[in-house]
């Protein structure tokens, strides 16, 4: 009888270890993974980063040839040209968008709030840049009726027109 109930404490006892290492197993694994999430998110990110840096420097160079201490706006409209000139990069979502699910286990909320404020930021980028190659189109073919192709307009008309892009680029 003795036994029989130190073979059904150790079969217990046993159990018990056993669960408790692989519950320990499955917490660092888990903890690995998030880790590896967060690295890389947080290297995306940089990436992205590294891209926005280097689209903004190159927009706000000022050419040689123009005059230096312009005012504010001149100075916004001048970007917002250089920054149709200049093609955006396409910026590395795939992270992001397919790790997703994780990224609640993964990062402190404020790390969650900071990465998806990101990334809504390159999408409003993206969204922003649409309207000003929209408004810079439309004044261009407006432009374009009013000179009859040549290029040149009345002042009379001139005035009449709506200029959208020059109105709105500086302000975007």
């Amino acid at each position: 009888m003795v036994e029989a109930l130190y073979t059904l404490l150790g079969t217990v006892i046993g159990f018990l270890l056993s669960e408790w290492a692989q519950s320990r197993r499955e917490g660092r694994e888990e903890t690995r993974h998030s880790a590896a999430v967060a690295n890389v998110i947080s290297t995306e990110i940089a990436i992205n980063q590294d891209f926005l840096a280097r689209y903004k420097a190159s927009a706000l160079k000022a050419p040689q040839d123009e005059p230096q201490g312009d005012p504010p706006s001149l100075a916004n409209h001048r970007a917002a040209r250089a920054m149709l000139e200049i093609p955006l990069p396409s910026f590395p979502t795939q992270a992001y968008d397919s790790l997703l699910p994780d990224l609640g286990n993964a990062l402190k909320p404020d790390e969650l709030t900071a990465c998806f404020v990101f990334y809504d930021g390159l999408s409003k980028l993206q969204a922003i840049r649409g309207a000003i190659a929209a408004a810079l189109r439309d004044q261009r073919e407006e432009w374009n009726l009013a000179s009859g192709g040549s290029g040149s307009v009345p002042i009379g008309r001139a005035f009449g027109m709506a200029r959208k892009f020059d109105r709105d680029a500086p302000t975007l």
